[in-house]
């Protein structure tokens, strides 16, 4: 009995380590469409709540979104940081949930015509400082130059962090040249762990919501991305989530969003 109790208690203690030895974060935009949302959210809800992310980034939010998180028992655990704009609107449509209190937050106000910005806290992950910052890039095909203003101006602002995570919806696939204006030293956790696999997060060939709300000859991309910079978090582990489509109690076929999201898991070392 003693012996079984001492392995018990050192597999509680290798589980508590391990555990605490990782971080996990999602980003989803879950798409603003409030005519879909009743019959969209319980999917999109248990979507995100099962992956029990340590970090949460979510684009195209809306009042009615943050409403059903504030319900949902399952998100009772997280700090919400969300700036506010006209008529208690949510900013540039960004939300950041974190299991961590937030040090800092602020918003960043992009040049744009489409009311862009960034949200960026300031987080301490078992003592180290991170930076974690969620965006919508503007969405026009022929926006190339606004948004390598806009990543520019993102990587800028959380340039006082050696460890930084900027996660979201950046609206450039691969090989398009918005690539080349990244930053110095932030890897795209996707194509570090995934080559060889396209990764569409905007899908027009299995999501009829990302075919019919895609621009004219518009492909399938790459749009959703994590990236990361510094030592600290090491990138071990990265899918896709809200790909799959469902049938709701109406008997209707959707997807949980026109995207589909990104779960990702990191390494802590002691770097």
């Amino acid at each position: 009995m003693l012996i079984l109790r001492v392995i018990a208690l050192t597999l509680l203690m290798c589980s508590s380590v391990s555990q605490a030895a990782q971080l996990s974060v999602v980003t989803y935009n879950i798409w603003f469409d409030s005519s879909t949302a009743d019959e969209r959210m319980p999917k999109l809800l248990d979507t995100v709540a099962e992956k029990n992310a340590d970090i949460i980034a979510f684009q195209e939010v809306e009042n009615w979104f943050i409403r059903a998180l504030e319900s949902d028992g399952r998100f009772d655990d997280y700090h919400f940081s969300v700036k506010r704009g006209w008529f208690n609107s949510v900013k540039g449509g960004l939300l950041l949930l974190t299991k961590n209190k937030p040090i800092q937050q602020q918003y960043l106000d992009f040049p744009s015509n489409m009311n862009r910005g960034s949200l960026h806290i300031v987080n301490s992950i078992d003592g180290t400082k991170i930076c974690v910052a969620t965006v919508h890039l503007e969405s026009m095909l022929d926006d190339t130059q606004i948004r390598i203003k806009q990543l520019n101006l993102i990587t800028k602002q959380v340039s006082h962090c050696n460890q930084s995570i900027i996660l979201g919806d950046f609206n450039f696939g691969d090989g398009e040249l918005e690539n080349q204006h990244i930053g110095l030293g932030y890897l795209d956790v996707w194509t570090q762990l995934r080559t060889g696999y396209a990764g569409y997060t905007w899908n027009v060939n299995k999501s009829f919501l990302a075919k019919r709300n895609s621009f004219p000859l518009e492909g399938s991309r790459r749009l959703d991305k994590i990236y990361i910079k510094g030592n600290t978090f090491v990138p071990i582990d990265i899918e896709m989530i809200g790909n799959q489509s469902f049938v709701t109690q109406t008997g209707r076929t959707l997807f949980p969003s026109d995207h589909f999201g990104l779960f990702a898991i990191f390494k802590v070392t002691n770097n």
